[in-house]
């Protein structure tokens, strides 16, 4: 670029900028040489950081000035380099380092605007100054250590050598091209064979304090400024590592969860400070690590994709560039880099000449072995060296770390006119030619490699997040994308189990844009990200997880969406991973089934009592998951789905209770001529399980006398005999584990509660709800079945229950009890917003209330509306003309939404009582409520889903608490 037409030649010092003594010094090269002074013109005006400068050092402003900026920058480096800073105090050499990071910032500033050095030349003696810098300071530090006697050197006047202390330098210092304002990307070792210290047992404490000595010398702001702004994180998985590693450590992370992109990163490193000989040994390994000769498909497919995150081609960048990210934009300085080392990576291994450090040699090394051709290397090299030269001067201004291109139009046409355009039209136009070339050549590099997600960059290498993937995440609706972009990049680290193998990795980067499109359709993609990270938290090791993703990306669409909807199947999953090839089985897609056979099986092969239980846990908890699909996705109807979990427990139960009687009779023997039984109460009785339900049961036994003793090595009498029974039972249903408890009992609605026997005689049973009982107690029993028994029990207790809720009761009476029933629960149980659906007012308690008194108002009449479901009471009570069509419409309508409703938040939500939003209410309304209600050929409530989910419930219990009080209002009803 001929830099020296493009100078503005009304180019004037705006007032104030200097003092008469500066405007003195600079007279003469204004009349001298008009370029000159124009360009100096250019730098007071722009750039406050290089004004102050000149201000507080006017005499090497003028050694500048008079001696050139080549000069005075290489003085500057001799004198450094020959400093002897041992005897200098921490704050002192602060100071000194500070002072000429300023002056030398100064220096080439000049050389690059007003001698018009190469950027080459630049990023040069920019790199030379930190690698003094960095080594005066390596050496400062260990010696200071060695006095306080912390660390033990060798060689006290030689600190570095055999100190087995190691400072790498990757990036741009890295690879020598060091930008105006950078970052130093540092990493440091230790060799734990050669490295002493005075306590061994702090050993990570003294090396840890080294480093924030170390950063703290060289990167904090004092009144001097500032030297470097240190980088650390481009160390082995930094974000879970200390800040010094041993090359040990370090070693076997690159082994096993390196990661390509991190090879990338040591293509360009090289050591600046510390031991060179640990050094030299450290690198012989890394070489081995980064250029590998043979490589297996998979590889060459993960290293293509650090190309693929990144759409570019289908990308138009803004016509007027503002605000343009030179480094990471489209087109921009990455994704030339990226052009260069992936392919170093590929090829690097067998073509030693490949293996540069230096972005443009690689340029030109792949294009002399036909890698590229010569017009894409030239087009690149000028792009690149164009992009550093903006880069300097947007960093000259204010010395910060910017790559973003003004954002307004006057801001725009200032640095216009400081990069030596006569105006932003002009760099704009040559900016965006490049951008173009640079995106062409960048598209077609494995052009047949189709790109890895539709919905714009998605890149989670590196060590920062990357604002085109912080965009594409937001467009996706994830409202954390800077956490999500950290997590994921946590994973390509192997930090989970199931990513320790190289191969899971390899797939992840595959598969990870096309989980994200998979979450971000569901209805929190956010909380949706969250479960799918937990999940793959919980894998274990050896599961080959992602491989099956991949080959099946049916499962991981249903996945996706069942991690959207059932947090709580998150975990269960990731316990048992296995499940997921469920998910292809278009049986179990379409039919809920109970898999008897699976349960024999397992227990069969159970070696002890112990583990009979835990396989138990595991199958019903299968079983739920089942059912917990099917309620997500409305595969199946809320009564398939209450009779699969009901039918299940049935089996279950059943099973539990045979092999407690087995291990208990082993000690306690039998009791000839009794037997047991089991009455479930409450939802189970029901037969209206759902997945977090407990069971309601009263345990029963019949015995011809009380005086009859078991036969076993230890005799007892049958009360304390059943009563032990009992406790052995409840310890197996509810016995905590690592899979959890198969199921939480509730026996408060036996005889007394609990206050009472926890296993009663027949004949108590009888005596006492016949004569005893409380009305609300026999309420309880319209909703009771037997669920086990032993001989002819069950039989005489199903009679027994018919007789008790046929007897005649006053209607008075019953609506005096119930409702004051009702009214205690109601006070017990405050509701803080309509979505409670089971307290609220007309809700689930209430119309269970209803039809339990309606059964026992009228069943000494008509026996047929015992039912224990209340949906099928609320049918037989239409059928028997208790109550009318318009009636039963309506509460069955209700009672299934609230029903439905409640089955699918338990989880989705876990607690029912949490704010939903208008848009589940009316999806779960339309699937459990419209279409089954539907199908029934009953009216459907369309005001029901106009308004919002609390309006509607609001609505919906109005409608339910009227008929409820008409009810009760009127007792000859």
């Amino acid at each position: 670029m001929d830099r020296a037409n493009l100078v503005n030649k009304d180019a004037t010092i705006s007032p104030g900028i200097l003092s008469p003594d500066h405007i003195q010094i600079l007279e003469k090269h204004l009349h001298n040489n008009d370029f000159i002074g124009h360009q100096i013109i250019k730098i007071l005006d722009y750039s406050p950081f290089l004004r102050e400068i000149i201000r507080k050092f006017p005499d090497f402003f003028k050694d500048v000035l008079d001696k050139g900026a080549e000069n005075t920058t290489e003085a500057l480096l001799k004198t450094l380099k020959q400093q002897d800073v041992f005897d200098l105090k921490f704050e002192e050499l602060q100071a000194l380092l500070r002072i000429v990071r300023q002056k030398i910032s100064l220096s080439i500033a000049f050389g690059d605007i007003v001698d018009q050095w190469s950027v080459q030349k630049v990023t040069t003696y920019l790199s030379f100054f930190a690698d003094i810098v960095l080594y005066k300071a390596t050496n400062y530090l260990l010696y200071q250590f060695h006095l306080a006697r912390r660390i033990i050197l060798p060689h006290p006047g030689d600190p570095s050598r055999e100190s087995g202390l190691i400072v790498l330098a990757a990036g741009k210092l890295g690879a020598e091209e060091l930008n105006y304002s950078s970052d130093v990307d540092l990493l440091f070792f230790y060799d734990e064979q050669k490295i002493l210290v005075s306590d061994h047992y702090a050993l990570k404490k003294t090396l840890n304090d080294f480093v924030h000595q170390f950063v703290k010398l060289i990167q904090d702001s004092t009144e001097d400024g500032y030297v470097f702004r240190v980088d650390l994180r481009l160390r082995p998985d930094s974000g879970a590592t200390p800040v010094i590693m041993s090359i040990g450590s370090a070693m076997h992370y690159y082994t096993t969860v390196g990661q390509n992109w991190e090879r990338a990163v040591m293509i360009r490193a090289r050591q600046v400070a510390g031991d060179p000989v640990s050094g030299a040994a450290f690198f012989d390994y890394l070489k081995s690590y980064i250029w590998r000769k043979n490589l297996d498909f998979e590889t060459i497919k993960d290293i293509q994709s650090v190309k693929r995150q990144i759409q570019s081609q289908r990308v138009i960048v803004k016509d007027d560039l503002f605000d343009y990210h030179l480094k990471l934009g489209h087109g921009g300085i990455r994704e030339i880099e990226f052009f260069i080392q992936t392919q170093q990576l590929i090829y690097g291994g067998r073509n030693l000449s490949l293996q540069t450090r230096s972005t443009l040699k690689g340029l030109e090394k792949l294009a002399r072995h036909g890698l590229i051709t010569t017009t894409a290397c030239d087009q690149l090299s000028e792009a690149y060296i164009f992009y550093r030269f903006l880069e300097h001067r947007l960093q000259m201004k204010e010395d910060q770390q910017t790559h973003s291109l003004p954002k307004t139009t006057e801001e725009m046409e200032a640095f216009a006119g400081f990069c030596g355009f006569e105006n932003a039209d002009l760099l704009i136009e040559k900016l965006k030619t490049h951008i173009s070339i640079v995106q062409k050549n960048y598209a077609e590099l494995f052009a047949d490699a189709p790109l890895l997600s539709a919905s714009g960059n998605l890149v989670f290498t590196g060590i920062e997040d990357d604002p085109d993937t912080i965009e594409s995440l937001k467009k996706m609706g994830f409202t954390a994308p800077s956490d999500i972009s950290n997590t994921i990049r946590g994973w390509h680290h192997g930090r989970y189990r199931c990513l320790k193998n190289l191969s899971a990795r390899q797939y992840l980067t595959e598969l990870v844009p096309v989980i994200l499109e998979e979450l971000s359709k569901t209805a929190h993609p956010q909380n949706a990200f969250i479960q799918f990270d937990r999940f793959i938290s919980l894998i274990p090791y050896g599961f080959q997880l992602f491989s099956l993703l991949y080959h099946n990306p049916e499962i991981l669409t249903s996945l996706a969406r069942l991690l959207g909807a059932g947090p709580d199947l998150s975990e269960w999953l990731g316990h048992n991973p296995n499940l997921l090839e469920n998910l292809l089985n278009p049986h179990f897609l379409k039919l809920l089934k109970i898999d008897q056979r699976k349960l024999t099986e397992n227990l069969s092969l159970a070696a002890d009592y112990e583990e009979a239980l835990l396989l138990c846990r595991r199958w019903l908890k299968n079983h739920k998951f089942y059912a917990g699909v099917h309620s997500l996705f409305f595969y199946s109807s809320l009564q398939e789905i209450h009779k699969f979990l009901t039918k299940t427990t049935d089996l279950l139960l059943k099973t539990i209770v045979h092999m407690v009687q087995k291990d208990f009779e082993d000690k306690y023997g039998q009791i000839p001529q009794t037997s047991f039984a089991i009455l479930a109460l409450g939802n189970y009785g029901a037969r209206q399980m759902a997945a977090n339900s407990d069971l309601d049961l009263i345990m029963i036994f019949d015995s011809p006398s009380v005086d009859m003793k078991s036969n076993g090595k230890t005799t007892l009498y049958v009360q304390e005999y059943y009563t032990k029974l009992t406790q052995r039972l409840l310890n197996a249903l509810m016995a905590q584990s690592n899979e959890g408890r198969l199921y939480e009992i509730d026996m408060r609605l036996r005889p007394h509660g609990l206050q009472g026997s926890i296993a009663i005689s027949f004949e108590f049973f009888k005596s006492y709800y016949m004569e005893k009982a409380w009305i609300p107690e026999v309420m309880s029993l319209t909703r009771s079945r037997v669920v086990f028994s032993t001989h002819s029990l069950g039989e005489k207790i199903s009679n027994q229950v018919t007789e008790i809720l046929s007897l005649c009761r006053l209607p008075s009476v019953l609506i005096k009890e119930i409702t004051g029933m009702n009214e205690k629960i109601h006070q017990e149980h405050l509701v803080s917003s309509a979505f409670d659906l089971k307290y609220s007012r007309g809700g689930i308690v209430d119309i269970e209330f209803l039809c339990q008194y309606l059964i026992l108002r009228y069943s000494h009449e008509q026996p047929n509306i015992l039912r224990s479901s209340t949906f099928d009471a609320l049918l037989a009570l239409k059928d028997q003309g208790i109550i009318p069509g318009t009636h039963y419409e309506a509460l069955y309508q209700a009672y299934y939404l609230m029903q439905g409703l409640k089955n699918y938040f338990a989880y989705t939500l876990g607690d029912t009582d949490k704010m939903i939003s208008s848009e589940l209410y009316e999806r779960v309304a339309s699937n459990y409520f419209f279409d089954s209600i539907k199908s029934k050929g009953m009216e459907f409530h369309q005001s029901f889903l106009s308004e919002t989910a609390e309006e509607a419930l609001m609505m919906l219990y109005k409608t339910t608490l009227d008929i409820i009080n008409y009810y009760y209002s009127n007792p000859s009803t």
